[in-house]
């Protein structure tokens, strides 16, 4: 089982501020509410643009997604908006059999997803 290494940095494109979350590693029912917390914790410091970087991910089940799906609810209530960015293999597969993409702007870079 590989470790879930994450971390949230303040950022910009063409003048607009997002935050950027780069979760590495496996998001399953053990690391799940620490993401939810550390996005959510994102969400209550003032962002309004999160954008989570995927593309260091190897796994991730359903409480993974619900982790995302409950944090982008949130960020919607505030008017703002959470993007992934980047999701490879199973991480994939699992937004897409889940229509994911429907709730979760899925892009395949961070400035698609920051709106820049």
């Amino acid at each position: 089982m590989d470790l879930l290494t994450a971390s949230v940095a303040a950022a910009g494109s063409r003048g607009r501020p997002y935050m950027l979350a780069a979760l590495a590693g496996e998001i399953d029912v053990t690391s799940s509410g620490g993401v939810r917390d550390l996005l959510a914790a994102a969400v209550a410091g003032g962002a309004r643009v999160l954008v989570v970087d995927m593309s260091g991910v190897g796994f991730m089940d359903s409480s993974g997604l619900g982790a995302l799906l409950r944090v982008a609810r949130m960020l919607r209530r505030r008017g703002g908006t959470l993007g992934v960015v980047s999701p490879q293999g199973a991480v994939a597969v699992v937004l897409r059999l889940c229509a994911a993409g429907r709730l979760l702007p899925v892009c395949g870079s961070v400035a698609g997803a920051a709106g820049g």
